[in-house]
């Protein structure tokens, strides 16, 4: 029933968390930023490999990296320390009219970073939330239809729609802005 209840709530919620939000907004130069937060879905711990990935070529180029993942269920956490050094939500932690029930989240999301690289293939209303909360000044995702106010960029993934191919582009249009 709470669940059914925090399907219909939250995207309302998330409509009004993203009109009252005034964070500034711009695209902004990969070389003078100094901070990325990397969102993303849990779903399996290949893709936390993937993420620690790109983590690692954004610190290659002398950039301040946080992750900040989203647990939709208990099931998918990933193994023991895979996600050493990264924030969790839980499903359980998002309220029915969009608060969160993470200090350590929250305060992430209200930190000013340079760029928010959304890195999934697939969105959802928790994400959605996130982003809109966000005060990155440009948020980076794929493309998905009826989603372009959420970013500053959108990705169309290449064909073979894989989270290496996809993880590679985040990281080539990222580092071209």
């Amino acid at each position: 029933m709470i669940e059914l209840l925090k399907r219909w709530s939250l995207p309302v919620a998330v409509a009004q968390i993203c009109r009252k939000q005034k964070a500034f907004r711009s695209s902004h130069n990969y070389r003078d930023a100094a901070r990325i937060l990397i969102v993303f879905t849990m779903e399996n711990n290949e893709k936390i490999r993937y993420v620690r990935d790109l983590q690692a070529s954004f610190e290659a180029d002398g950039k301040e990296v946080s992750i900040l993942y989203y647990l939709p269920k208990p099931d998918l956490a990933p193994d023991v320390h895979l996600d050493q050094g990264m924030e969790r939500i839980e499903q359980r932690q998002i309220g029915f009219f969009g608060s969160i029930d993470h200090e350590k989240a929250r305060q992430m999301l209200r930190t000013e970073f340079d760029f928010l690289v959304h890195a999934d293939l697939n969105t959802s209303t928790s994400i959605d939330l996130m982003l809109c909360m966000s005060k990155a000044r440009c948020r980076i995702g794929r493309h998905f239809d009826g989603r372009e106010g959420f970013y500053e960029l959108m990705i169309e993934p290449g064909s073979d729609d894989q989270l290496s191919g996809f993880y590679r582009d985040l990281y080539t249009y990222t580092t071209a802005l």
